[in-house]
């Protein structure tokens, strides 16, 4: 419409508005490419006290996200009722601290898992504390990883993701986008040699 407006005041805004709706199952949140902070963050943490939210959303792709802004948000993930959940951290400043952080918080139920880091810092310290959380998700059948342009990643990521995939057979559906990083033909061929008859969608792409 032509108005600018400052998104972690709105953030802010909608928190307060939607503190007194009794129920959200689904809450979808897309700020990518903008100027969200710690003021921002810290109201989509009070929007995380909703209850009971099934699937979670939230989309900052090229935003101004940073590991502390993150922390906000991350604290409330293991009190939800998550079943699917959706991150796209891609173009952050975000690092391992906010990956661990992750890790530490995603609720055992899920069933379904989307993160995005694209473009990012993380190495494999991040990413295969994240692989070691997904052994305790024992319903988990839905997992996409992108780690694109991400060239801190290496073979000891690669191996950890075969690892996990030859070692939880309820994950059916794999999504898997590793270009650009410095995962070998070595991992690559582990993680290719994981897929099984089981797989209903098996997308690898390094």
């Amino acid at each position: 419409t032509g108005y600018r407006i400052d998104i972690n005041t709105t953030l802010v805004k909608l928190a307060k508005i939607l503190n007194k709706v009794h129920s959200v199952v689904d809450l979808n949140l897309s700020l990518g490419r903008t100027s969200l902070n710690d003021v921002g963050c810290s109201a989509i943490g009070r929007l995380l006290d909703l209850w009971p939210i099934f699937r979670l959303s939230i989309d900052m792709i090229g935003s101004t996200l940073t590991d502390t802004s993150w922390s906000y948000i991350t604290c409330k993930l293991h009190l939800l009722s998550l079943e699917q959940i959706y991150l796209s951290f891609g173009s952050t400043q975000i690092s391992d601290r906010s990956l661990i952080a992750l890790a530490e918080s995603l609720p055992s139920q899920l069933t379904g898992c989307a993160l995005d880091l694209t473009n990012t810092v993380v190495s494999d310290v991040g990413v295969v504390a994240l692989v070691e959380a997904f052994y305790k998700l024992t319903s988990l059948s839905k997992l996409l990883l992108s780690f694109y342009d991400c060239t801190a990643v290496t073979d000891e990521s690669g191996h950890s993701i075969a690892k996990l995939l030859l070692k939880r057979p309820k994950i059916i559906e794999i999504q898997l986008y590793l270009h650009s990083t410095n995962i070998t033909q070595s991992s690559a061929n582990a993680i290719r040699r994981a897929q099984t008859t089981r797989h209903t969608r098996f997308d690898v792409q390094i």
